[in-house]
């Protein structure tokens, strides 16, 4: 709610029940591999590797300049932050399907 108030525009405009349901209807388990268009300053991906608890990837993929920020917001373990990555829109649409996923360029959170 605090972020909310401050700047509904870095979190585009997500409120709390709208996140809930987010996650709710999308059923994150451990061990999934979840790809999600992020343009909330990586709440959506923080709040997805959250519900995997460490265990599977969480892909943010980005139309501008990635923010992995939600990743502190939520205070999340060292092995749930982990599984976040991030990867332009672009990356992944001329990314060749018959390329490993380990060449895929993707930026750490840590390198944020």
């Amino acid at each position: 709610d605090h972020f909310m108030a401050k700047g509904p525009d870095k979190l585009m405009g997500l409120r709390r029940d709208s996140l809930s349901l987010l996650l709710t209807l999308s059923d994150p388990r451990p061990g999934a591999r979840v790809l999600c268009l992020d343009g909330t300053s990586g709440l959506l991906p923080a709040a997805l590797a959250a519900q995997l608890g460490g265990d599977g990837a969480v892909l943010a993929a980005h139309v501008r300049q990635p923010s992995l920020d939600g990743l502190q917001w939520l205070n999340l373990t060292p092995q749930c932050a982990a599984t976040v990555g991030s990867a332009s829109l672009q990356q992944l649409l001329t990314w060749a399907p018959s390329s490993s996923p380990s060449s895929l360029p993707s930026s750490s959170p840590s390198s944020s």
